[in-house]
């Protein structure tokens, strides 16, 4: 397969550059790619490289340097010039994205291409105008590009600068960086070991230089040349030659094709093993470098006779992952190179391991340490692209007794490093999410590799969900070196290969991953959080923090009001604030799951909501959350029917009753409705003026009594804001002549009741109390408290009726005293069943502790509206401690049902209009309570809901 682009992606390395993956046959997988059967065969530019080196001296100076790497004594190698290239590569034959044809990647029949680029211009073409002149990085460049799927290189290209070699004076340093590009193409990776040579802190000893390897990571300026900084730069260190001894081992087999030779099996040491997590399970540590060191006579480790290998290096390094995706953007997937044997996971093997001359038998020291954070991307040291750092340590270990031929096991426990222990929410693949954890902030690791962590949680269309993460090590202190965490948003119907709805950068270290999620539909989804490697160990910790408004109570709330309005939700904090319209509202209660905010007195419209939290970033909004004052739509409806003529003085025979409904017909509730009457000064008895504000309550309804106080046409109007308007017509009659009594309105009674009610016979002549007159009072039933009465200032005669087990139509008449100006009450007994118990007011409160607290209140009535009186209303009063809410997986639970802080019972009589009313007595010095309160009369009961706060 040919590479996709000119330039591969970051590559395996710690002593191999590419180790086959998914992109192979699965016989290869696992293990390094190489040049078959070790034979090089490379063909050179036909130009001359610079004015130092005409065509044949470019030559010879490519024929030494891979003879270099050809004449290790362990190393199954052969390096073979098979001619030129078909032209002189130039920038006059190359430009971005094209090359001549027998350089290309497709060029299997010339495997390695060597360029000669004579005036820089082809590297510029690579890496931008006057990259030329950067002879430290652009002196000597080039990598495999193609493979074959038995897990072989096809093809390399090598591009030789030759403004880097102008002159001869440029030629060691030009040299070195060729065969550290000639290595890279072999198939090696770059290697950590002595790195204090380069850093010279601490000042290197001459062993240590020695010892440093030419395929060491990270290019280097030197002053004054390379010859300046390191002893004898060309030469190969043992690091250097065990790496490429590893890649092309002299075997029994092949040993007669190399004459002068050394088995490389029987003529060094091996050491191999794993990096392990403590814990029962054994799981590997990627990405330390493990360093194999000879112990001389003087108990000291050598650092001239060392070699090296990254943990895991056999393992891929960048698998991507589920929410940012698994193909490269070379085409190709992430996978394609490196193994997915969990079992090389944390696996090393130092095989090259030499002793100083004449030594046969001796002790080796293996030891661990980091991979220097600078070594990343195309410095990597290791199959990770971006350095993961160690957990804990492993104390080294010295290994005695070892022959040339050895073969040892030895793994290194890392001390101090978590043990391999999955967090508590495993597991929740995409298949079996979790719900989401308490309060939407939680800390979890992403343990073994490849672990997702799948929460799942309810949403609404138009909302936001705003997430943040943030990678942590160990002791829970947010890091650099750990996890890239990544995250994204599925459906609930997505399995593995689905991709996400939208999804989040990686983060690593202080900075964090943030992203604000919408949704275009009600339901259920799933939040994935994953490495975005696809990797996962026990120190990949991460803490996340989920926000999200999804509910209000109340919906619909009066214009130009402050009035407390409850968001639920998760992710909420002290240091929440919420906005509505842009505008600030005010905060009184933050749990994880509830805040109670005072609205901002707004005019008339829907309003968007907003939750922010500053301290962690993050916002979660939905439109039209809020509706204040009327809505389009919104409509009236006359509850109570027509009005008779009514006497001038007297109230109307019954209330008024409008019902407010918005579009689908669904009671609107806690909106003022404004009710006028003309002409004056007849009155609205709910405010006692010819203009009243009635708010509507749970059923949508608003109400007022009628005191007619002038003759004629009387028209009561009920208003909503601009959006409805309904009135009603009846005459107020007034005869100077005649006395007239106002009875109270007729009223329904239960077969089973039992009760007393106050009755009071109003006595009026041409509109005025008439005061001092006798009433005789008479009933077909029940008991009345006395036979007469005497009106008072206010012309009414008061009498106590009292009944019970009323059987037909009772009737309570009041007279005056001689005269037959008389007015008739009316009891109508109905059997129970088919009643309706309904909320009318103090439901779903919402207030603070030691607010106003709106009674309770519940109304009885038949199937068809009409009131019961005298009918025992129960209420059964269940405090209980508030405590957050957890999502579900339909939506938001209930608050816990804990055991209760009291419960207390009330009873209650229906009265004319059929209500019964009851005012909790809440605790005190309890912190927040929920009240549930169940009324119950007559077989039939109704909850009601109140919850303080603060």
């Amino acid at each position: 397969m040919a590479g996709a682009s000119l330039f591969p992606l970051p590559v395996n390395a710690g002593g191999v550059l590419k180790v086959a993956g998914s992109g192979f046959d699965a016989a290869a997988r696992g293990k390094p790619v190489t040049w078959a059967n070790g034979a090089i065969v490379y063909y050179t530019d036909q130009g001359d490289l610079s004015p130092a080196l005409p065509n044949a001296q470019a030559d010879a100076l490519v024929a030494d340097a891979f003879s270099r790497w050809t004449s290790v004594a362990t190393a199954a190698l052969t390096a073979t010039r098979g001619g030129a290239l078909a032209e002189d590569v130039s920038g006059s034959n190359v430009s971005a994205g094209s090359l001549p044809l027998d350089v290309q990647p497709t060029a299997t029949d010339k495997p390695i291409a060597i360029v000669y680029d004579a005036d820089g211009s082809v590297t510029d073409v690579f890496f931008g105008a006057g990259a030329h002149s950067d002879c430290i990085q652009r002196s000597s460049f080039g990598l495999p590009d193609a493979y074959t799927a038995d897990g072989h290189f096809a093809h390399a290209l090598i591009v030789m600068n030759g403004s880097c070699a102008a002159t001869s004076t440029d030629l060691p340093d030009f040299r070195y960086h060729f065969l550290r590009a000639i290595g890279r193409v072999l198939g090696l990776g770059w290697s950590q070991l002595n790195d204090n040579v380069r850093t010279q802190d601490p000042v290197p000893t001459v062993p240590q230089i020695n010892g440093y390897p030419l395929m060491h990571a990270f290019e280097w300026t030197c002053s004054g040349g390379i010859s300046n900084c390191l002893i004898n730069p060309e030469t190969l260190r043992v690091d250097d030659t065990a790496a490429i001894s590893r890649l092309y081992p002299v075997n029994a087999q092949n040993i007669g094709l190399f004459a002068g030779k050394t088995i490389f099996a029987d003529s060094t040491v091996r050491i191999r093993g794993r990096i392990l997590f403590p814990g029962r399970a054994a799981f590997g540590m990627q990405g330390v470098n493990v360093i194999a060191r000879y112990v001389g006579s003087n108990g000291t480790a050598s650092a001239q006779f060392a070699a090296t290998c990254v943990s895991g290096f056999l393992f891929r390094g960048n698998a991507g992952n589920q929410a940012t995706g698994f193909i490269a953007p070379t085409g190709e997937r992430y996978d394609s190179f490196g193994s997915d044997d969990p079992a090389l996971l944390g696996f090393f093997d130092i095989a090259g391991i030499t002793f100083p001359a004449g030594a046969t038998t001796g002790t080796v020291e293996i030891s661990v340490e980091p991979i220097n954070s600078l070594f990343s991307s195309a410095d990597a040291v290791g199959a990770l692209p971006i350095i993961v750092a160690p957990a804990g340590n492993a104390a080294a270990v010295r290994i005695a007794n070892l022959s040339l031929g050895s073969d040892v096991m030895q793994d290194m426990i890392m001390q101090g490093a978590p043990p391999a222990l999955r967090d508590s929410y495993e597991p929740d693949p995409i298949s079996a999410p979790r719900l989401i954890p308490f309060g939407g902030r939680w800390t979890a690791n992403l343990f073994g590799y490849g672990d997702t962590d799948f929460i799942s949680f309810p949403a609404k269309a138009g909302h936001t969900l705003g997430v943040k993460l943030v990678a942590l090590d160990e002791a829970g202190a947010a890091v650099a070196g750990k996890a890239r965490i990544t995250a994204g948003v599925w459906p609930a119907s997505a399995n593995a290969a689905s991709p996400p709805l939208a999804n989040v950068a990686a983060t690593n270290g202080a900075s964090s991953a943030a992203a604000i999620f919408s949704f275009a539909a009600d339901g259920i989804y799933k939040l994935g959080i994953m490495d975005q490697r696809g990797d996962g160990r026990p120190d990949f910790l991460y803490r996340a923090a989920a926000l999200y408004a999804g509910a209000v109570s109340p919906k619909r709330l009066p214009a130009q009001t402050n009035t407390p309005l409850l968001i639920t939700g998760f992710g909420f904090s002290p240091s929440s604030t919420v906005s509505i319209g842009g505008a600030s509202a005010t905060v009184v209660f933050a749990s994880a799951t509830e805040l109670l905010a005072i609205t901002p007195q707004l005019s008339s419209g829907a309003q968007t909501l907003m939750v922010t939290d500053a301290a962690g970033g993050l916002q979660s909004s939905f439109p039209a959350a809020v509706q204040f004052g009327p809505a389009a739509g919104d409509h009236l409806v006359i509850m109570s029917g027509g009005f008779s003529s009514t006497s001038v003085g007297a109230e109307a025979d019954h209330e008024l009753v409008v019902q407010t409904l918005d579009a689908a017909n669904t009671p609107v509730a806690g909106l003022p409705l404004q009710f006028s009457i003309t002409p004056s000064p007849s009155i609205l008895l709910a405010c006692g003026t010819q203009t009243c504000n009635v708010t509507t309550d749970s059923l949508g309804r608003a109400s007022t009594g009628i005191l007619v106080k002038a003759q004629g046409t009387q028209t009561v109007t009920a208003t909503l804001g601009t959006v409805a308007t309904q009135a009603i017509q009846f005459n107020g009659v007034s005869d100077p002549s005649e006395m007239v009594v106002a009875a109270p309105k007729a009223s329904q009674v239960l077969t089973t009741s039992s009760a007393s009610v106050t009755l009071r016979f109003r006595v009026l002549q041409a509109g005025a109390a008439q005061t001092g007159l006798s009433v005789r009072i008479t009933s077909s039933g029940g008991v009345l408290s006395s036979s007469t009465a005497v009106t008072d200032a206010n012309g009414d005669a008061t009498v106590n009726f009292n009944f019970s087990g009323l059987t037909s139509v009772t009737t309570v008449t009041g007279c005056v005293s001689g005269t037959t100006s008389c007015a008739t009450s009316s009891f109508v007994p109905v059997p129970s069943g088919n009643l309706l118990l309904q909320k009318v007011s103090g439901d779903a409160q919402i207030m603070t502790l030691g607010g106003a607290l709106q009674p309770m209140a519940v109304r009885l009535s038949d199937a068809t509206g009409v009131p019961l009186l005298g009918v025992p209303v129960t209420f059964t009063i269940i405090i209980f401690p508030r405590v957050f809410s957890e999502p579900c997986s339909s939506g938001f639970c209930d608050h816990g049902m804990n055991r209760p802080l009291s419960v207390s019972t009330v009873t209650a009589m229906t009265d004319l209009r059929g209500l019964a009313t009851v005012t909790p007595l809440l605790p005190t010095g309890r912190g927040a309570i929920t009240a549930i309160v169940t009324a119950v009369a007559a077989g039939t009961s109704v909850n009601l809901r109140l919850d303080a706060l603060k």
